[in-house]
């Protein structure tokens, strides 16, 4: 978590001299965290990103999220993902309009349950992946992705996003 804490703190301290190499977006999506059969949990999720290319194939991103709804399970007992924050190496195939990219990183998280039978929190953090692509018109894109954030020997965590990228 410290990694993360300290490679998110660099990524927003990059330099404002290049402003043009910098974007942000806002992603609505659908996530699934699967733990075994019949066990999945389903959640509309939410997350914010801020970007910098520090060559046109080659950027860095840091991503916070949280879920919108809790999952209910059954009537007494809800589930969420109260917090996940991800720093992701970007890799453009191309750089035109048009930009397939794969995310290399880390992503952190921490899960919450209630109820009468089963209450509290959990945290787990653990290499991610992705692939997407993008399509920018001047300042403005739209991306669509799938990205890993956890894969543990007991549970996956995944997701959908559809965001709007805008640049500084």
């Amino acid at each position: 978590m410290r990694k993360t804490a300290l490679f998110l703190a660099l990524l927003f301290a990059a330099p404002m001299a290049q402003a043009d190499n910098q974007y942000w977006a806002i992603a609505p999506g659908y996530s699934k965290v699967e733990s075994g059969p019949g066990d999945d949990l389903e959640f509309f999720t939410l997350s914010a990103l801020y970007g910098y290319e520090l060559h046109p194939h080659l950027g860095i991103e840091g991503r916070v999220g949280t879920t919108l709804v809790r999952e209910e399970l059954d009537a007494d007992h809800k589930y969420s993902v109260d917090f996940f924050g991800s720093a992701f190496v970007r890799i453009n195939v191309l750089s035109e309009d048009v930009r397939p990219y794969v995310l290399l990183g880390g992503t952190y998280a921490k899960a919450v349950a209630s109820g009468p039978l089963v209450s509290g929190s959990d945290e787990e953090s653990d290499f991610s992946w992705g692939v997407g692509v993008s399509l920018h018109v001047r300042q403005h894109g739209f991306h669509l992705e799938y990205i890993r954030y956890l894969d543990k020997s007991d549970f996956e965590f995944n997701g959908i996003n559809l965001g709007y990228t805008g640049r500084f």
